[in-house]
């Protein structure tokens, strides 16, 4: 062809005008469908791996010392939790999510020496947190683990060793996972142990034969394990591979086939 062709799409407007009037619109028409088609698959990638998804959960908070002097132990109990969490998948593997959770424990005082419950009054226990989910495994199981960060309110808090009543920053690790029921709907199994700043105080007092040591920490921890319903918006779950209309993996089961 006199002149060669600029098989080059994105070349300037101007050759391409004239390209296209030597050669006639078959091929630059062609290279219009293709750009179109790989657009749309862009943007189709785009909405696979970028959806958003919230979380309602209950289950149990489970409470840990607080405080221990030589005149008494306080003590946060166990209580029901609830919660919600909201995700967004920046891809399949990695996904951000925010989250709310309250319980309700009591905190207890209890002689140190016998440990007769002296006194018992509840509290609020709330926790806001932005967790990075790292998932993994593929078909209708599949599990993830996280880091997170966030605030722990404890109130009131009355305690002698100073763990403070306001709210501290908290840290925490996750491991969990999800079983999928539809494209849309999947339940969660989440446990989360949290760790949160307060005053130095004394941690625990360690006797062995040759008298006893005491030792000080700077945290409160806390754990939850929870069970919830997650509901996923804009867009569906990776779909089925789908070799036969009866049954999505062709082999007549009934059974469908996950990525």
């Amino acid at each position: 062809m006199e002149g060669g062709w600029p098989w080059n799409c994105s070349a300037e407007p101007r050759k391409w005008v004239v390209a296209m009037r030597r050669v006639g619109p078959g091929i630059p028409g062609a290279c219009v469908v293709v750009l179109s088609m790989m657009a749309f698959t862009v943007s189709a990638a785009a909405q696979e791996t970028s959806r958003f998804e919230v979380d309602v959960f209950g289950g149990a908070y489970i409470g840990t010392r607080i405080s221990l002097t030589a005149r008494a132990e306080e003590r946060i109990g166990d209580a029901p939790a609830f919660g919600l969490r909201g995700a967004w998948a920046l891809n399949p593997k990695f996904s951000l999510e925010a989250s709310v959770m309250k319980a309700r424990p009591k905190l207890r005082t209890l002689d140190p020496v016998s440990g007769v419950v002296r006194s018992a009054a509840p509290i609020d226990a709330t926790a806001f947190e932005l967790e990075a989910l790292f998932n993994v495994g593929r078909g209708p199981i599949r599990g993830y683990f996280g880091l997170g960060v966030g605030v722990s309110t404890l109130d009131p808090l009355y305690v002698s060793g100073g763990a403070g009543s306001d709210t501290r920053f908290a840290f925490n690790v996750a491991l969990g996972g999800k079983l999928i029921l539809s494209d849309a709907l999947a339940l969660r199994l989440d446990s989360r142990y949290r760790w949160r700043i307060t005053d130095e105080r004394l941690g625990t007092v360690l006797c062995l034969e040759d008298g006893c040591q005491t030792y000080t920490t700077s945290f409160y921890s806390s754990a939850e394990v929870t069970a919830g319903l997650s509901y996923r918006f804009g867009g569906t779950l990776p779909d089925p591979v789908a070799s036969s209309p009866a049954d999505g993996n062709g082999t007549g089961d009934g059974a469908r086939n996950f990525r």
